[in-house]
């Protein structure tokens, strides 16, 4: 009986030693985080270059859903067609700092373009960013002239 609870409890302990995660010495495990330090921007109507920050594990993919009016072109039968947007992306920004993280985070910048606004009314995008499975968004409201 004794020898049966020992290799019971050695069985354990090998399932048990196999299952667990493996870590890496001197990093803490984590998980992928992508965050825009602001919910909003406000761009004035000259338009420009602006550099959106956020914090992340490495931004993999980013993308500007426009929404309004002023995103489409109507012709005479009422059928719509996309216009030129008027907010685009211009590059991701990943600054590496020392890495003490499994996975590593740093502060990054999307850099958008706006054109002026000469349309009489406020734009707005919205600016989304996934860095490994997570994604966070940020408005982007272009005043008006």
């Amino acid at each position: 009986m004794k020898r049966a609870v020992k290799l019971m409890v050695l069985a354990v302990a090998v399932v048990g030693s196999v299952a667990c995660e493996k870590t890496i010495v001197g990093k803490i495990w984590d998980e992928p985080k992508v965050d825009f330090l602001e919910e909003s921007i406000t761009i004035t109507a000259e338009g420009g270059e602006q550099i959106v920050a956020l914090n992340s594990t490495g931004v993999d993919n980013a993308y500007i859903v426009n929404y309004g009016q002023d995103s489409w072109e109507t012709d005479e039968e009422g059928n719509m067609t996309p216009k030129e947007d008027w907010v685009e992306i211009v590059e991701i920004i990943n600054e590496y700092e020392p890495q003490t993280r499994a996975l590593a985070q740093w502060q990054s910048g999307i850099v958008i373009r706006v054109k002026p606004n000469d349309t009489g009314a406020e734009r707005n995008a919205t600016l989304y960013a996934r860095s490994f499975t997570v994604t966070d968004q940020i408005t982007v409201t272009q005043a008006a002239e």
